[in-house]
């Protein structure tokens, strides 16, 4: 009987994540950083995107980085340089949420929408983007 209740919060606590809801609830007007240099090529076709969100002035910042600054159903990627404290814009793509999936899709300047699910979260300063293989025709 043990086994089966230890199997079934297992199961349910698997399903329901609210980390992942913690993402979705303050996404907008938020701002995250990758570790490594991010262009649309590599947005294209990483598998798994890192994040950590980013909570104090990026002059602070002591190594390069790429910014996700999410605003208004957009997500403006640049790449911040720590020595010379400058940005250079990546792209601009528009984003949609799907909540109950636990699904950020971005749309890429071509159309193409990739849908990441939201991985490992930790105290809503942490992410991990896994993205989803695309369904063959």
């Amino acid at each position: 009987m043990k086994f089966f209740l230890a199997f079934f919060i297992v199961i349910f606590s698997s399903l329901f994540c609210p980390a992942q809801t913690m993402f979705f609830d303050n996404l907008n007007n938020s701002t995250w950083t990758s570790d490594s240099y991010i262009t649309e090529p590599v947005i294209n076709s990483i598998a798994e995107i890192p994040l950590r969100k980013l909570n104090y002035a990026r002059d602070s910042l002591r190594s390069n980085v790429t910014i996700w600054s999410f605003k208004n159903k957009s997500v403006t990627v640049r790449h911040y340089n720590s020595m010379q404290k400058n940005e250079n814009p990546i792209g601009c793509y528009k984003y949609q949420v799907d909540r109950n999936k636990g699904i950020l899709k971005i749309i890429l300047n071509d159309n193409k929408v990739l849908n990441y699910k939201i991985g490992i979260v930790s105290e809503g300063n942490y992410a991990l983007l896994i993205r989803e293989k695309e369904k063959k025709k």
